[in-house]
């Protein structure tokens, strides 16, 4: 059983019944305790009046005449409850104002739909009304798991369009900038916080037009962002490490422990890809599958080589890697104790991984940065 516990200024006592520890009932907090008290009796009255306006937006969603008298009674219904809702969650904030948990509450508001729509308008009538009901003047909301959970919910309404990694890239980023631009003259703290969190979506996807989008907020002394480093480095990579520049010297031992450096590597193949990886990362086992499949098919191993460099740290991780490796035959594989904090992570700007790039094998210049197997098969065919 997985149970919210949310601790503050109280001492907690909760006690569990083991055998029936499945049941919500089998376990309590003693009885002057507030926190938890006040987050259960609040959700419990949250999904009741959720519940009832769930009934409305399935009438309003599946009626098939919806320029009827009835439909806009149902319309009216449905706002004059919604409204209801978020009114009561806001005496919810004041009433426990004294509590942590009430930073919690304003994430359960209900944003307005615009129902006379098309479904696709209904969605971007919601993508466009998302924080109305939201106050960002509380620094206290980035503390909560709901922040993220919130905005997650935010983003996945952009990612319901996304058809081709192209459009991906440009909806996330538009994403981010009408995000940031709704909290920007808000707190600080919460201002930093969604730099933050666009910035670690656009390093998990390398969505470097993101990436590029934030440095005017960067720039802005207002926007207490904890990532404002990690982001300069991003955006100094972006400028520095290009097509047409020289990669720079990788001077590694090989997983048998033979000296390897890029710089005095020679072959006959056409191409090098560098490849920063870690066996511990879901995206990285998916991407390096599809990338030694590909590899397998002669046309191509015959005119390339695979430098593939590790960033695993921990003894799970490279007790993952050196697994990994017998499996993937003909590449050559090495590791940076150091991980993404080594030199050759910080001379490649890499913060997240995997990150693939294309070197001309004589000259060692970088011919591309392709996100994917797909980008790099057209490169090289």
């Amino acid at each position: 059983m997985i149970k919210r516990i949310i601790a503050s200024n109280q001492n907690l006592g909760l006690w569990v019944s083991p055998i029936y520890c499945n049941n919500a009932d089998s376990t309590w907090f003693q009885k002057d305790e507030k926190e938890n008290t006040a987050y259960s009796g609040f959700m419990m009255e949250n999904a009741r009046q959720k519940q009832i306006l769930e009934l409305l937006q399935n009438f309003l969603l599946n009626y098939d005449d919806p320029g009827t008298t009835f439909y806009k009674q149902g319309i009216n219904e449905y706002e004059k409850r919604r409204k209801a809702c978020n009114q009561w969650i806001d005496a919810q904030i004041k009433q426990y104002k004294t509590l942590f948990v009430r930073n919690m509450f304003g994430f359960q508001k209900i944003p307005s739909i615009n129902w006379e729509g098309s479904e696709a308008m209904r969605k971007q009538s919601l993508r466009d009304h998302y924080f109305d009901e939201m106050d960002f003047s509380n620094p206290l909301m980035i503390k909560t798991t709901a922040m993220k959970e919130w905005m997650d919910g935010y983003v996945n309404l952009y990612g319901e369009l996304v058809t081709t990694i192209a459009q991906r890239d440009s909806l996330y980023t538009l994403a981010g900038k009408n995000a940031i631009e709704n909290v920007r003259k808000e707190d600080p703290f919460v201002y930093g916080w969604m730099v933050d969190y666009f910035f670690k979506g656009y390093e998990s996807f390398n969505i470097e037009d993101g990436i590029k989008m934030l440095e005017t907020y960067l720039n802005d002394p207002n926007c207490l962002t904890s990532k404002r480093q990690e982001i300069n480095k991003r955006l100094k990579g972006i400028e520095t490490l290009v097509p047409g520049t020289i990669a720079p010297n990788i001077i590694m031992l090989d997983a048998e422990d033979k000296p390897f450096e890029l710089n005095k590597y020679y072959t006959d193949k056409e191409y090098i890809l560098l490849l920063f990886w870690s066996a511990d990362c879901v995206h990285c086992i998916e991407t390096v599958g599809k990338l030694f499949s590909w590899y397998q098919k002669p046309e191509i191993h015959q005119r390339l080589d695979i430098v593939a460099i590790s960033l695993d740290e921990t003894e799970n991780e490279i007790a993952a890697w050196q697994k990994q490796i017998p499996q993937l035959k003909g590449w050559i594989h090495t590791r940076e104790q150091e991980g993404i904090k080594s030199k050759v992570a910080n001379d490649y700007f890499v913060l997240s991984t995997p990150v693939l790039i294309l070197l001309d094998s004589k000259t060692k210049e970088i011919i591309a940065l392709p996100e994917s197997v797909d980008p790099l098969d057209e490169l090289i065919n």
